[in-house]
């Protein structure tokens, strides 16, 4: 039997490995034993798994032939091997046709797997501590290396966590008990200070990605901003705003002019009326009492951030993550992906993980392509959405922020509206909204909005 040649760092290579090659011996054992069990394996072990380099060989062509649909037995198998030159790596013939010969128990082969995965555990437990002290000793960034930490200490939890089959007996019940506390609630995710957009999304949802897009200019940050100022001071629940391209002095500013109506011209200026100061400093001291909290540190990496986020939600208890904005989050240290839209699906995905996990919702910004430009009408459709479409697959919610007036000037200055172009959970449509661009804040119109469609989005069942 090959051992696997990796070692934990900063582990002593005398100090073997967590591992249990009977438990490997007996899932391999029993694929041979009755090819129709690869379904149940294949849904719960990974090549990585196994700690034998012989084991793996033998289970990696044991996965080629049940992707092609071929059933998995000992010719089939020694075939495989052939065709792949690993016979010899294996131990030979001799070692392939005695796995079965211990005739193991396919009743408990959920035993074996969850002893295989378990050590399989210890083994990546090893690795991040070995990691870890590497970092420790080493020049590595502090913050960088708990970061990783902490990432990864989810998946090696979940690695633990045996999967589970629920009947729908008790799966009807308590969900019937949630539409009816529903039916006692105005709102079931966090208002966002717009009655309109919570009408067509029911607010923002724990675990759930929000997507505001918009060309530069058009006011995505200042909507970002306002719906973090509704949530913090109408609501008093607390807000963390990641802010990668604003400073925070620069973002405190236009949240003062919001809150008090003081265009920022004058305040920049310092020229203000009496009435104008009173309404600022009235201002000053609301935000100052909100439990807001912004971090304006700017290149943040998607691992950085992941812990800087998780850290606020323990730390500050925040309910609402807003990023400003995607593009800018850097790719996870020392990973290079193939190109520019492969990375920021990356930092998508990783985001809306995040959202699920800790169980907030997360606002993230994006930048629009300029293919918005060049049509007739300049609506974006989520075809702009810039450098990923893994955006709009990743997301639950997909908003743009337009304002026909800075394309064509004969629009109205204070036209504006958001346009819900995806609605996972419910329906799409556009809501008319005022800017004031004097305190870049958006207000409700009292016009009314067009009839939404509730056919755009998924079925929320």
């Amino acid at each position: 039997m090959t051992r696997r040649a990796t070692e934990p760092s900063f582990v002593p290579t005398s100090i073997e490995q967590p591992h249990s090659p009977e438990s490997e011996r007996a899932v391999l054992g029993s694929v041979l034993l009755d090819g129709r069990v690869m379904g149940q394996v294949v849904s719960q072990l990974t090549v990585e798994h196994f700690f034998l380099e012989s084991h793996q060989i033998i289970y990696r062509a044991m996965l080629d032939l049940h992707a092609k649909g071929t059933f998995v037995d000992l010719l089939t198998l020694q075939t495989r091997l052939e065709q792949q030159g690993g016979v010899e790596r294996i131990g030979g013939l001799t070692y392939l046709a005695t796995l079965d010969l211990d005739l193991p128990d396919i009743g408990r082969l959920d035993n074996y797997v969850e002893i295989i995965v378990e050590r399989a555990t210890r083994r990546s437990i090893l690795r991040l501590a070995g990691d870890a002290m590497r970092d420790g000793f080493g020049s590595a960034e502090v913050e960088e290396t708990l970061a990783r930490i902490q990432g990864e200490l989810p998946g090696l939890l979940a690695a633990t966590s045996r999967p589970r089959l629920r009947s729908m007996v008790d799966i009807v019940s308590p969900l019937l008990e949630q539409v009816e506390e529903a039916g006692r609630k105005t709102l079931q995710g966090l208002p966002t200070g717009y009655g309109r957009l919570d009408d067509l999304t029911a607010g923002l949802h724990a675990g759930h990605l929000i997507v505001i897009a918009g060309r530069p200019g058009l006011g995505k940050s200042a909507f970002a901003a306002n719906v973090a100022q509704n949530v913090a001071i109408r609501q008093r629940r607390p807000v963390g705003i990641w802010s990668l391209e604003m400073t925070e002095k620069e973002l405190a500013l236009r949240m003062l002019c919001s809150e008090s109506d003081v265009p920022s011209a004058i305040v920049r200026k310092g020229f203000l009326s009496r009435d104008q100061w009173g309404r600022l400093i009235k201002a000053g001291r609301t935000l100052a009492e909100s439990p807001l909290y912004v971090d304006d540190t700017a290149a943040l990496s998607i691992t950085h951030l992941e812990g800087r986020i998780r850290r606020a939600v323990e730390d500050q208890g925040i309910v609402l993550a807003v990023v400003d904005y995607l593009q800018l989050v850097h790719p996870r240290p020392g990973r290079r992906e193939e190109n520019r839209a492969s990375e920021v699906g990356r930092i998508s995905g990783a985001l809306k993980d995040l959202a699920k996990s800790l169980g907030i919702p997360v606002i993230a910004l994006s930048q629009l392509s300029r293919e918005v430009t060049k049509r007739s009408g300049f609506r974006p459709s989520l075809a702009d959405l810039r450098e990923s479409g893994a955006i709009e697959q990743d997301a639950d919610v997909v908003a743009f922020v337009h304002r026909e007036h800075a394309y064509n000037q004969e629009a109205p200055p204070a036209g504006a509206e958001v346009i819900v172009a995806k609605n996972r959970h419910g329906g799409t449509g556009d809501l008319p909204l005022v800017w004031v661009g004097e305190t870049t804040t958006f207000r409700e119109s009292s016009a009314e909005a067009p009839a939404p469609s509730y056919y755009g989005g998924e079925d929320p069942f």
